[in-house]
């Protein structure tokens, strides 16, 4: 590989098998990465802040010694060795920072110094990051992008998944879409969603001939939005609409949303975990109070709590599937209704999962 890597190579460049090492501090890597990307610092958190303070109170040089000076002897052994490890570990390591400046550059020198020659992102995480938006963009040039639609609990995610040529936008939010919708772990940050939407457009390795899947989504995915121009895309892009019966729905969400969900806390706090989920299920419900009704919420409210007690018996999914009938006739299959009513005309397939799979031809 080159010495550096220019932006005008980035698109071949995820079209490989390369691994990135991310040398900026942890808080800047919090922030938003390269998907990937395993972080190992030149300077931490504290020792980035106190060389950037200097360099604005005295300059560069004054900066720059004070850099070495914090990562020297033991330090800077150590931090070679973590460096030598991944590149040892990884097949075609590439280094950023945040601008392709000094640390980049510094590691790039201590690591040839030790005999390992790898290259550098020119622009490092920025031109990268500026790299990302512009394939988000590019994706509303498409004529052939369709929208799975269909009832809540009609598996529109794991249809998405099933599909070649498509991209999980819940999957990669870490979260289900809905007021019920929060998993246990975290969601990302709005830029790597975003850096995970480009890199997953990008290894689908699209033709502009082929059809492109992605699910009907609100803007909001929990606390993380999709892309404006992405999401302006999709509300005038074709829908396949799934149609699917009541009681298979219900399966649907018991599984994906009690089960599943219960699993996990039982998982994260075995101890507590009943109360956990509870609590979880009632506070998504109050989200929704007031356009479900008083009465809705009450009679919701208190199947949610009478099903804690029986903890994963037949008679805890029964409860909550009584529950989750009330939520989908009294709530969502009428809101839903009522927004496919405005999207009529464009439809461009309408049936069963097979039917679909039949129709596009996976």
């Amino acid at each position: 590989m080159p010495k550096f890597i220019a932006p005008s190579d980035f698109f071949k460049l995820f079209k490989k098998e390369v691994a990135f090492l991310d040398v900026r501090a942890p808080a800047e890597y919090a922030h938003g990465r390269v998907p990937g990307a395993r972080n190992l610092p030149l300077l931490n958190n504290q020792q980035r802040e106190d060389v950037g303070l200097l360099y604005r109170k005295s300059g560069r040089d004054k900066a720059l010694e004070l850099g070495h000076k914090m990562i020297s002897g033991k330090t800077k052994d150590l931090r070679i060795a973590s460096w030598r490890s991944f590149c040892d570990h990884n097949q075609n390591p590439i280094i950023y920072c945040h601008r392709g400046g000094l640390r980049s550059k510094i590691v790039q020198q201590w690591l040839a110094e030790s005999g390992i020659e790898i290259p550098v992102i020119q622009g490092g995480y920025k031109a990268l990051r500026q790299f990302f938006i512009r394939t988000i963009e590019k994706i509303q040039k498409r004529n052939n992008l369709i929208i799975i639609a269909g009832k809540t609990g009609s598996a529109k995610t794991q249809l998405i998944n099933s599909v070649s040529n498509s991209i999980d936008l819940e999957g990669l939010a870490n979260h289900r879409g809905s007021a019920f919708g929060p998993r246990i772990r975290p969601q990302p940050s709005q830029a790597d969603f975003e850096n995970e939407i480009a890199t997953q457009y990008i290894y689908n390795d699209l033709s502009e001939k082929e059809r492109f899947f992605l699910e009907d989504e609100s803007r909001a995915i929990g606390s993380i939005s999709i892309p404006l121009t992405l999401f302006e895309f999709m509300k005038t892009s074709k829908l396949a609409l799934i149609e699917v019966g009541l009681e298979e729905r219900i399966e649907t969400i018991l599984n994906d949303y009690i089960i599943s969900n219960y699993n996990d806390y039982v998982l994260h706090d075995s101890e507590n975990s009943a109360l956990l989920f509870t609590n979880y299920l009632t506070s998504s419900l109050q989200k929704i109070k007031k356009r479900l009704g008083g009465k809705n919420f009450e009679t919701i409210k208190q199947k949610m709590n009478q099903a804690s007690k029986y903890q994963f018996t037949d008679t805890f999914k029964e409860i909550h599937r009584d529950w989750i009938q009330i939520l989908l006739l009294e709530y969502y299959d009428p809101m839903y209704e009522y927004q496919l009513n405005k999207k009529a005309d464009r439809i461009v397939f309408k049936g069963s999962r097979q039917e679909f799979h039949d129709w596009c031809g996976n």
